[in-house]
């Protein structure tokens, strides 16, 4: 008799990063490979039909996931002994600045999301040691280290080999959170073509690259970033790869996928010592360096002695050709055959793809999650002055999934403004299980009668932020429409007002608010330092922030020259 169909769902990231296909696309085809009676979905993880299918499947897989409508789901999976993994495989807390992800990541909401679904699997996937070490005191769960492996068969060695002739090329690729390296880089490389005649540089990368590298012309070849063939295609002509990882808290938590990259593709990896790249270093002993300086004296050495090249590499692409080949890996699979639950009738017929084999869809598009949309019946609701059915509506949606900040926050809102005693537990458990959202103190804060409590609670929020800039951050439009409608409402504020622009000295709102209260209390020669400051920054950014965009500079101009006048005439 056959053996039944599994099914794998992996909810994904359907796009053209290395990290969609290295962890999620590729592995999905070898599985399907490997296994002829699993059916091995990767499935957009903004479907709506990820709500039936992941419901259902006999393991469930999440990518990077923040999905907090999920987590009903899995609590029932739990129920019926289905497992649920995760992978989380960037060191999200601390990206560099000029990666197009350090602006989502630099948020504490953002990491209350991921730590939440984190603590509600049944195992995390990581790419190395780094993340391993990272996550390892933020949850209990067993962490798998399923590092990355090459997705194609290597040519053989007599065919993938290049003779070193009258050129050297030397190759360096990387997306923009890499471009620190290269830029440190960049005066080597100038060096070695004034040098070594011979020698020839390959950038891949941003487009901007050639023009921060400063290298002649005709001794470099630049290709802009493209696809993943595109990337593997330009190794090819290169006989030494750089790949250089400056220590960093990110770069710590990184794949050492490039040195096996390199290598595949029949160059040497000249790789910096550092922590994904120590098992790689220990197992074939690739040159090294420590800094860039020794960088520079490896390729050198490199350079006058090219036979060096080959005896390295040799040893290189037995290990790549044993030991990081997707084809020959078998710890994602053997980790996710572990998982299957033994069979069981389902609780409903699900209408799968019908025969076994990999699955690459997109879905219906989810326009806004199931959260959201509730979560604008609420404010209708409480709108159009039917508050207990908000209430309700609030309620219910707390009880359903009370692991989602969104609804504790929305309820308490509501609360909070019916004056309703349910207030303060509905707070202290929102503290309790969600401690990084600051959005439930200024919730709370609206409620306090007194001027002596609002003030405390503001110095206590102040001090949050002024301790975690993340926290500044993300909170900070919260923090300044509700100060800056205390503000107006009572001058009593002002005092509060003036440690606070301390802490955002660039809000031109709070100094707006500011300058019109210091008016209206007598205080004019500190008002006219602020309208001072607003008609400045109205010149400077005008165009490029919202507030001046909206705002007639001349209104500032105006107050100034009336204070200055009614000073002058003292």
């Amino acid at each position: 008799m056959s053996e039944a169909i599994r099914t794998i769902v992996q909810l994904v990231l359907i796009n053209d990063t290395g990290d969609s296909y290295y962890r999620m696309r590729w592995p999905g085809i070898e599985l399907a490979r490997r296994f002829p009676n699993w059916r091995v979905i990767n499935l957009a993880a903004n479907a709506r039909e990820r709500f039936s299918w992941s419901e259902h499947a006999d393991l469930l897989v999440l990518f990077q996931s923040q999905d907090y409508d999920l987590i009903p789901l899995i609590e029932r999976r739990r129920s019926r002994g289905l497992k649920t993994l995760v992978e989380y495989n960037d060191n999200f807390y601390d990206p560099p600045p000029w990666s197009p992800v350090a602006g989502p990541w630099s948020s504490p909401l953002i990491w209350q999301s991921y730590e939440t679904l984190l603590g509600m699997s049944d195992g995390l996937m990581v790419t190395g040691p780094g993340l391993e070490k990272l996550f390892r005191p933020r949850t209990s769960a067993p962490i798998h280290k399923i590092v990355n492996h090459y997705p194609h068969d290597i040519v053989p060695w007599d065919k993938l080999e290049k003779r070193i002739e009258r050129e050297i090329h030397i190759g360096w690729a990387g997306s923009l959170g890499h471009m620190a390296d290269l830029l440190a880089m960049a005066p080597i490389f100038r060096r070695l073509v004034d040098r070594f005649p011979q020698v020839h540089i390959h950038l891949m990368g941003n487009e901007s690259i050639p023009q921060h590298v400063g290298l002649p012309p005709d001794r470099l070849t630049f290709r802009p970033w493209g696809s993943m063939d595109d990337y593997f295609e330009f190794w090819k002509p290169i006989h030494i790869g750089v790949a250089p990882l400056l220590d960093t808290a990110y770069n710590r938590c990184r794949s050492d996928i490039k040195a096996v990259e390199i290598g595949a593709a029949g160059a040497l990896p000249v790789l910096q010592r550092a922590l994904p790249y120590d098992e790689f270093i220990a197992t074939t002993n690739v040159p090294t360096f420590g800094d860039f300086r020794e960088l520079e004296s490896v390729l050198n050495d490199l350079l006058r002695n090219p036979s060096e090249i080959r005896k390295h590499l040799d040893t290189c692409y037995r290990y790549i050709s044993s030991s990081r080949i997707e084809r020959l890996n078998s710890s994602r699979a053997d980790l996710y055959s572990s998982l299957l639950p033994e069979l069981t009738p389902p609780t409903q017929v699900m209408t799968w793809p019908e025969k076994p084999g990999y699955y690459e869809l997109s879905g219906t598009a989810e326009q806004q999650t199931q959260t959201a949309a509730l979560l604008v019946q609420v404010q209708t609701l409480w709108n159009q002055k039917r508050r207990e059915e908000a209430l309700v509506l609030a309620t219910k949606g707390v009880n359903a999934n009370p692991k989602n900040p969104e609804w504790s926050l929305a309820l308490a809102k509501c609360l909070a403004a019916a004056g309703h005693p349910a207030l303060d537990p509905c707070v202290e458990n929102h503290r309790k299980n969600f401690p990084r959202d600051l959005r439930i103190e200024i919730t709370k804060l609206t409620r306090l009668p007194s001027f002596t409590e609002r003030a405390k609670a503001w110095d206590a929020i102040f001090e949050r932020i002024e301790l975690d800039m993340t926290a500044k951050d993300t909170f900070r439009a919260d923090i300044l429409r509700q100060f800056i409608s205390d503000l107006r409402r009572s001058t009593e504020f002002l005092p509060i007002a003036q440690q606070l622009i301390t802490l955002l000295p660039d809000s031109p709102e709070l100094r707006l608010a500011l300058a019109e209260t210091l008016e209206r209390t007598g205080n004019e020669r500190e008002a006219l330092i602020h309208f001072d400051w607003l008609i400045r920054a109205a010149e400077t950014y005008r165009h490029g922030n919202a507030f001046f965009s909206n705002t007639d500079a001349g209104y500032f101009k105006a107050w100034a020259s009336t204070l200055r006048a009614r000073h002058d005439g003292k």
